[in-house]
């Protein structure tokens, strides 16, 4: 997602993302996405940049912060997600076969 301007201003915009979608007959789930703290794309001592992930897990979501976590009511992963930098999809059932072929090197 483009949330900076050509001069790197960090756009404040609402983005809506789904879920899940179906592309080509396969269907992508949200599992991650990730935050940008700063006003700007490469930041300043002004103006420093952080960047924070908020995670799906089997008991729902969950905000990673440099070594910190924490699970999320769902107002505050609602009003997080309106920040999201960028978005990590998967096919669960590829995952799921592909784990079942994975072999971890010796």
């Amino acid at each position: 997602m483009n949330r900076f301007t050509k001069e790197c201003d960090k756009l404040s915009d609402n983005i809506v993302f789904p879920d899940q979608f179906i592309v080509s007959g396969k269907n992508f789930t949200l599992e991650a996405y990730g935050i940008h703290i700063g006003n700007t794309l490469a930041g300043s001592k002004v103006d420093p940049v952080h960047y924070i992930s908020c995670v799906k897990r089997a008991q729902g979501w969950v905000k990673i912060d440099d070594g910190r976590t924490k699970q999320l009511r769902s107002s505050e992963e609602t009003s997080l997600r309106k920040q999201a930098y960028f978005l990590l999809y998967s096919d669960p059932v590829a995952l799921r076969e592909l784990h079942g072929k994975f072999q971890p090197p010796q």
